[in-house]
C-alpha cells in the first residue's frame, strides 16, 4: 500500500499492516546506511569553492574545518594557490589520495559540473551546499532533477543541496556554512537534529547551547535528492551517543519508508511538521520545492507509531529536553516540591487537566506525612504539593526528596525553585544524586530570570530538564511519561 492508499485508508489494522511490510530491509538498504559513516566522519575533505573571502560560504567551511587536527583539507578553486594555510587545487581531479568527503559551495549552475568531477575522481560522498534550486523555481526544479539522475545512475550519496550542512560534535566535525561567532554550537551531548531549515536548526542548536544541553548530531536536509531523513534516521539508529532525536521536517520524501524507520525506533523522535495548515503547506513549496501531505492523516499515522508531535518550535525544543532524563518512570505518582505555593497548585492542576491519564499528583500516606512533619518547620504543610515556603533552603528539598524516594511512593519528581536568600546552586548536585541513587525522573522549573541561567545549566550537566515557567516543565513532564508509558504498551504487544 502506498502513502496515497494509506491517506484515503487509514483504518488502524491497515496501517499497522502496511507499516509491517515497510519495515523488511534487505541487506543492500543497511550497507548503504553504514556507508553513511564516511559521509558522516570523514578523514579527507576537498572543498570546492573554498575561499579567501570571509564572507563566502566556502571560506566558513574551510575555517570550521582547520580547527579540526584530525581532517585533512583539500581547498579547490583555481582563483587561488593556497588558503587558511593549505595547499588550494584548482580542479578535485589534482588532489593526491582518496576523498572522504567533497563539499560544494559553488553557484547553482556549476554544481552539475562539480558533481561530475566528483564522480570521475571516484568520491562516493558529498555535500551540496549550494542552493537555487526547486526552491527558487521551474529552472531550478529542472536543474535538480537532472542533477538527482546523475547522482542516481552513479550510485553516490548526497546530502543537500540547498542545505546548512552538518555538525558531529563527538568527532568535533563541523560543516556548516556558518562561522563559530555567528551562533553558539552546543557541547558534545545526546541530542540529535535532523532538519529541513538551516534557520531554525540554528535557533534549536543555540537554545541548547543556552541551556546547557549537548548536541550529538545536526544533519540539515536541503531539498533531499538523495539523503533524507529516512537515511538520517537509521544511520542516527547507530549513534552510540543519541538518546534523543529532534525533526523537523516540511514533506515526506518516502512516506512507508519514513514509517518503517519510526516503527520501534530505539530513542523518541520529537517532531515538529511544518506546512500544517493550508498557507503553511504553500510557504513550505516556496522554501523547499516540495509539496506536503495530508497532516491530518500523516498525524494519525504518527501518533500509531508514537513519534512525540510538536506544535512550534518552543515544543520541539521543550519535549528534546525532556528525552535527556535518563531513568524511565515506573509508575505515574508524581510528587510535586516547590518553594512558591501558588505555582505547585498550578503544576498540581496543569497535571489533573492535560496530563491525568499519565500521570497522577499521588495523595501522601498519613505515615509519610507525620515523617515529613518530622523533618519541616511547622509552619510547612506536609501535603502534595510540597510547599517548602519562601524559607526553604537546600536541606528542605533534600531532606524531602530523599525521604519520598526512600518510601517509594514517587515515580515522577517535579520541583520549583523561586530564588530566597537561602538557596544555592549546591542544591543541584544534592537533587541530582539522590535522582541518580534511586532512579527517579526528575523535572523543574526556575522562576527567576536571574537564576535560571546559572541553575538550568547545572541541572542540565546532571541530566535534569528545567524550564523557565510551570506549564513548560509539566507539559515536558507529561509528554516524558506518555512516551515511555506507549512504549512499554508497544513492548507488551510485540511479546503477546
Amino acid at each position: 500500500m502506498t502513502l496515497n492508499a494509506l491517506s484515503m485508508h487509514a483504518a488502524p489494522g491497515e496501517i499497522r499492516k502496511t507499516l509491517a511490510f515497510s519495515s523488511r530491509r534487505n541487506h543492500e538498504d543497511g550497507e548503504r546506511i553504514w556507508a553513511l559513516g564516511k559521509l558522516f566522519k570523514p578523514r579527507t575533505v576537498a572543498v570546492i569553492g573554498a575561499s579567501a573571502n570571509p564572507l563566502k560560504p566556502g571560506s566558513r567551511i574551510c575555517e570550521n574545518l582547520s580547527s579540526n587536527p584530525n581532517i585533512i583539507l583539500y581547498p579547490v578553486n583555481p582563483k587561488y594557490g593556497s588558503l587558511a594555510g593549505h595547499r588550494c587545487y584548482a580542479r578535485i581531479s589534482d588532489i593526491p589520495g582518496k576523498i572522504d568527503l567533497a563539499v560544494i559551495s559553488v553557484p547553482a549552475n556549476l554544481v552539475q559540473n562539480a558533481v561530475e568531477d566528483c564522480i570521475k575522481s571516484g568520491i562516493k560522498n558529498l555535500l551540496i551546499i549550494s542552493s537555487g534550486f526547486s526552491e527558487v523555481g521551474a529552472a531550478g526544479l529542472e536543474m535538480e532533477k537532472k542533477l538527482e539522475e546523475v547522482v542516481s545512475k552513479n550510485g553516490i550519496r548526497v546530502l543537500g543541496p540547498n542545505t546548512l550542512g552538518y555538525v558531529n560534535t563527538h568527532e568535533g566535525i563541523d560543516v556548516i556554512f556558518l562561522s563559530k561567532t555567528a551562533f553558539q554550537r552546543p557541547l558534545p551531548g545526546c541530542v540529535s537534529m535532523i532538519s529541513q531549515s538551516g534557520s531554525l536548526a540554528v535557533d534549536f542548536m543555540e537554545e541548547l547551547a543556552y541551556h546547557g544541553t549537548g548536541l550529538s548530531y545536526f544533519i540539515g536536509l536541503g531539498n533531499k535528492i538523495d539523503i533524507t531523513e529516512v537515511e538520517a534516521l537509521e544511520y542516527l539508529r547507530t549513534d552510540l551517543h543519541t538518546r534523543v532525536v529532534a525533526l523537523y521536517l516540511e514533506n515526506l520524501s518516502r512516506g512507508n519508508e519514513f514509517f518503517a524507520a519510526c516503527k520501534n525506533y530505539p530513542h523518541p523522535i520529537v517532531l515538529l511538521k511544518g506546512g500544517r495548515s493550508s498557507k503553511g503547506s504553500r510557504a513550505a513549496v516556496l522554501h523547499t520545492g516540495r509539496m506536503g501531505g495530508n497532516y491530518k492523516i500523516l498525524k494519525g499515522v504518527m501518533e500509531q507509531l508514537n513519534l512525540v508531535l510538536a506544535s512550534d518550535e518552543v515544543e520541539l525544543l521543550d519535549y528534546t529536553r525532556a528525552f535527556v532524563c535518563p531513568y524511565p518512570p515506573n509508575g505515574r505518582r508524581v510528587v510535586i516540591i516547590t518553594n512558591g505555593g501558588g505555582n505547585g497548585i498550578i503544576a498540581a492542576d496543569l497535571i489533573e487537566e492535560r496530563w491525568n491519564e499519565m500521570m497522577e499528583v499521588v495523595e501522601l500516606p498519613s505515615s509519610v506525612k507525620r515523617k515529613l512533619g518530622s523533618k519541616l518547620p511547622a509552619y510547612i504543610s506536609p501535603s502534595n504539593p510540597v510547599d517548602l515556603t519562601s524559607e526553604s533552603t537546600n536541606e528542605h528539598y533534600l531532606s524531602v526528596i530523599e525521604m519520598l524516594a526512600e518510601e517509594r511512593i514517587c515515580d515522577i519528581l517535579l520541583f520549583g525553585i523561586t530564588p530566597n536568600e537561602h538557596l544555592n546552586a549546591n542544591v543541584v548536585r544534592g537533587i541530582a544524586e539522590v535522582c541518580k541513587k534511586y532512579r527517579i525522573p526528575a523535572f523543574g522549573y526556575v522562576k527567576c530570570p536571574s537564576l535560571q541561567m546559572g541553575l538550568i545549566k547545572k541541572f542540565a550537566s546532571e541530566n535534569i530538564p528545567v524550564y523557565p515557567s510551570v506549564s513548560r516543565a509539566v507539559n515536558a513532564t507529561g509528554t516524558f511519561a506518555k512516551w515511555h508509558f506507549e512504549r512499554c504498551r508497544e513492548h507488551a504487544g510485540n511479546r503477546a
